[in-house]
């Protein structure tokens, strides 16, 4: 999934065998997608975390593009935070003393 994405830029080819694995390992491989997006297109990535099922894949989802999009956009990063459904304020935390640090 992982090569299609970096050498031919085919998300929805990806996308295609996610959905044809297990369910157990659907939602992870999702989330994988949508974070390797997001290092190209922060909104991209935001939308393909929404095709994750399970609650606490999904978080994890928007926590790591989160932590992609504090260097880009600080608010925007405590956006994608807001989405969580659990420990919103860790994600919020981690990114504020980012600013701190390196002065958003």
């Amino acid at each position: 999934v992982h090569l299609l994405l970096y050498e031919k830029n085919n998300v929805n080819e990806a996308e295609n065998i996610c959905a044809g694995i297990l369910i157990t390992s659907k939602d992870t491989c999702f989330r994988e997608i949508a974070e390797k997006i997001a290092n190209l297109d922060i909104e991209s990535g935001v939308l393909a975390c929404k095709k994750v099922n399970a609650t606490i894949e999904q978080d994890n989802c928007y926590y790591n593009i989160a932590q992609t999009a504090r260097q880009r956009n600080i608010t925007r990063a405590l956006e994608i935070c807001d989405m969580r459904k659990e420990d919103i304020l860790d994600c919020r935390e981690l990114i504020e003393k980012y600013c701190e640090i390196y002065t958003c």
